[in-house]
């Protein structure tokens, strides 16, 4: 994907990526993303014409976890912080979380960027007290700087009374890192909304099967954890972790919020809702909690496309998938970069007797992961890991329907709710194969990120096997990034890029050898040849030739 200033040069055939709805997790599933045109302002543009709103917005703030950026909100009076657990799902992941308060604009209209307009810092590290795969959520306290006073910051208050459809709501937030917004209309000038109260789908994913609220209002990657405020009564109903909206089209759809009575049902189970976090009404939600997992979200960070799309040939290679998440439902492991990080096992393999240890619930290990396959139950992990060599242990989410993930080495202990593990006691002997590579030479690598810049062309319509052939045929290209964006787009770049923002479904991989020579003259030294122009592409010199190449119109 294209970083937001390039995005400002670019032109022609050159396109960028809006925050889109990826297939990762499943056909139908989405990522936080825009409804039709993006509508969110900055929180200033709100001073005068809603001031409660903005006062209310003090309590959010920007999270910067090592390197990914998500949002939280003070819930309730005792320094407590709420966000999503695919932000912060783990104690390593707390004690790297930098929280940010007061990052906002002077002005409207002013521009801003990732980590743009920096606040004051409140801490750099945090204490995770209860997070809950289901429900997406992570409640932390903050291990504030000596001196660091909240109160002037105020806190949220979640409400129990019931949401109806078409009850107006707004979204406070740091979409992509940038300074604190607020979505607050939709097509105009009409109040943003609930646009369902029981959201759920036929199928069990990440993003499904939990009953959620839907909303019409504008997010992006980073605006993970944003609270869905109610309009009239300024109070939480919803934490916001997954889209589902579409750009460019009026028939955009919706985004999705986990019901904020769930979350509050289980904190009070737990003994641990922090004082002064709810604003008791008569009318209640429902009051139990979904049993079903919840989605992971974060969109790609480029902004939407202006031209078309360069035709190409369907390439006849294919590339190795990615591992899932590293957060959420997926244990907390890295993606290995040399080893293919999906591997599909046979289904002739027959049934063995057991040789792994008890399994050991809500228990993860990270790191080492060797493959990983589709297994609905924890128990038939084993089998998978004895057929694959070099296994010595698994770790089972419900990510997918269910997911084994196969290990070569005890990694580092992390509690994780859902997970499941087990080592493997004495090798199994079985009549199967140990599973084919894949022959593509791309290595994943880590999956849900997206990493800007770097852009040298782009290929629409293109699934994330397709992105090997596509960038190791195109000169230059050592790296590329896939988004569902346009049917499915691989964002060819010449390296990987120093940062990297929280995207799930995006899916990146390295390329060898920088792909093919180029089949252009050798460059003519301050020369031009005027007019026939059928495009222009943003770009530095050895790009122009691919580009030239993409378009079956260039000579």
């Amino acid at each position: 994907m294209v970083s937001l200033t390039k995005a400002l040069a670019v032109f022609g055939l050159a396109v960028l990526a809006q925050a889109q709805i990826p297939s990762f997790f499943d056909d139908n599933a989405q990522a936080e993303s825009i409804c039709n045109t993006d509508e969110s302002q900055n929180v200033v543009c709100y001073k005068d014409s809603e001031p409660a709103k903005v006062s209310k917005s003090s309590a959010v703030a920007r999270l910067k976890i090592s390197e990914s950026w998500c949002t939280g909100w003070l819930f309730g009076s005792e320094g407590h912080l709420i966000t999503n657990n695919h932000c912060i799902n783990n104690d390593a992941a707390a004690a790297n979380t930098r929280v940010e308060f007061a990052s906002v604009t002077p002005g409207c209209q002013d521009s801003v960027s990732l980590g743009s307009n920096p606040g004051v810092y409140a801490t750099t590290n945090v204490t995770l007290i209860l997070n809950d795969v289901k429900l997406d959520f992570a409640l932390v306290k903050l291990n504030l700087v000596d001196g660091f006073d909240l109160a002037p910051y105020g806190y949220l208050q979640a409400s129990e009374t019931s949401v109806n459809v078409n009850d107006t709501a707004y979204v406070m937030g740091h979409p992509y890192g940038k300074p604190r917004r607020i979505a607050m209309v939709k097509d105009g000038t009409t109040a943003g909304r609930i646009t369902t109260t029981n959201y759920t789908e036929r199928l069990q994913t990440d993003c499904y099967n939990v009953d959620r609220l839907g909303h019409n209002l504008d997010t992006e990657g980073g605006s993970s954890g944003s609270p869905l405020m109610s309009a009239t009564s300024n109070l939480v109903i919803g934490l916001h972790n997954c889209g589902g909206c579409k750009a460019s089209t009026r028939a955009y759809g919706s985004n999705y919020a986990i019901k904020i009575t769930y979350i509050v049902n289980l904190l009070r189970e737990k003994n641990v809702l922090p004082k002064d976090a709810v604003k008791s009404s008569t009318t209640v939600s429902p009051t139990t909690t979904p049993t079903t997992t919840a989605p992971t979200t974060t969109a790609p960070t480029t902004t939407a496309p202006t031209t078309t799309t360069p035709t190409t040939t369907t390439p006849t290679t294919t590339a190795p998938s990615t591992t899932a998440p590293s957060t959420t439902a997926t244990p907390t492991t890295t993606t290995p970069t040399t080893t293919p990080s999906t591997t599909t096992v046979p289904s002739t393999i027959a049934p063995v007797p057991s040789k792994c240890s008890l399994i050991e619930d809500n228990t993860d290990y990270a790191g080492f992961d060797v493959a990983s396959t589709s297994r609905a139950n924890a128990a038939d992990c084993c089998v998978d890991c004895d057929s694959i060599p070099g296994c010595k242990l698994f770790v089972w989410s419900p990510f997918n329907g269910g997911t084994c993930w196969l290990k070569s080495q005890v990694g580092t202990k992390v509690t994780s709710v859902g997970v499941k593990s087990a080592v493997l006691t004495s090798p199994v002997t079985t009549s199967a194969p140990p599973p084919t590579p894949p022959p593509s030479l791309c290595l994943p690598a880590k999956a849900n990120y997206d990493f800007p810049g770097n852009d040298i062309s782009y290929v629409s319509s293109r699934q994330f096997k397709d992105c090997c052939a596509e960038c190791t045929s195109t000169y230059g290209c050592n790296f590329y990034v896939w988004t569902d964006y346009n049917s499915g787009t691989c964002w060819l770049k010449s390296k990987q890029g120093s940062d990297k923002v929280l995207s799930f479904g995006s899916r990146a991989a390295f390329a060898p050898g920088g792909g093919v020579a180029s089949t252009c003259s050798p460059v003519e030294v301050n020369t031009d040849y005027t007019g026939e122009d059928i495009a222009g592409v943003a770009g530095p010199l050895d790009t122009c030739c691919d580009a030239c190449k993409a378009n079956e119109k260039c000579n």
